[in-house]
């Protein structure tokens, strides 16, 4: 009926057994959680850092072919119809490269790729060139975007007969929103091409024929129609109506509006 002192300590130690154990072992998971959770925050601060330095670098290349002088120094000699990996070196001479292939950009960043995408040559002046370039970067890490972050860019240059880069015009050169280049187009009344010429750069191609068949421009740009003029062609002798409409006549002068 009545239990004795010691069956009384021993039950009580019995139960503090019990809790210890069970809060240690809830000590154990938050301990590891914690760890799991640190672990977390210091690899997003370390992916925040690689991204910023990246976009840094990427920025600073951005500014460097908007100038001249420093895109020239940093691409001349480079070949447009490579299809290797090409050095971008740093301008002003300023040591090192700012872009080289399987080189560390950062401590968490490594230049994957560097590949010209496209060249698009003046059919005018052919020593003209607009042409665009891929850079990709290879992360350590896959926080904060994936594990690569890739930039295009464009610039127009100067090459040589072996398509290497003599000098580039920066941006300043084309003013965004500005019109560039000509094509002087003749369409019948079926709006047919008859004639096309005049053309002029950064206009490629400036069609003589087809249907409504309207000029291109090079990448970076955007065709705008410039004039348009209708007439007709029909002499004092015409009557009817059905045979004079058949004979209006259509002149439209195209630009290209720099992007």
């Amino acid at each position: 009926m009545f239990r004795t002192f010691t069956s009384i300590i021993a039950t009580r130690a019995g139960v503090s057994l019990v809790q210890a154990l069970v809060t240690m072992g809830i000590m154990s998971i938050l301990a590891l959680g914690m760890a799991t959770l640190i672990s977390t925050i210091f690899s997003a601060q370390a992916a925040v850092a690689t991204n910023m330095d990246v976009q840094q670098k990427f920025l600073e290349f951005s500014q460097t072919l908007a100038d001249s002088s420093a895109c020239t120094t940093s691409l001349q000699g480079v070949n447009l119809s490579t299809t290797s990996a090409f050095v971008i070196r740093n301008p002003f001479g300023v040591s090192g490269n700012m872009f080289e292939q399987n080189e560390k950009l950062s401590k968490g960043a490594t230049v994957k790729l560097i590949r010209w995408l496209s060249v698009a040559v003046d059919p005018i002046d052919n020593t003209h060139a607009y042409a665009r370039m891929r850079i990709v970067v290879e992360k350590n890490n896959t926080e904060l975007g994936g594990k690569e972050i890739q930039r295009e860019f464009g610039l127009y240059v100067t090459r040589d007969s072996s398509n290497n880069i003599v000098n580039c015009n920066g941006d300043n050169v084309y003013i965004r929103g500005a019109a560039y280049g000509s094509c002087y187009i003749e369409r019948n009344a079926g709006f047919h091409n008859t004639v096309g010429k005049f053309m002029a750069w950064p206009i490629t191609s400036c069609p003589e024929s087809g249907f409504a068949a309207s000029p291109t421009c090079a990448e970076g740009f955007e065709l705008a129609v410039a004039t348009m003029a209708q007439g007709n062609s029909a002499d004092a002798s015409t009557t009817s109506i059905g045979s004079y409409a058949a004979q209006d006549v259509y002149w439209v002068t195209y630009n290209c509006v720099k992007k």
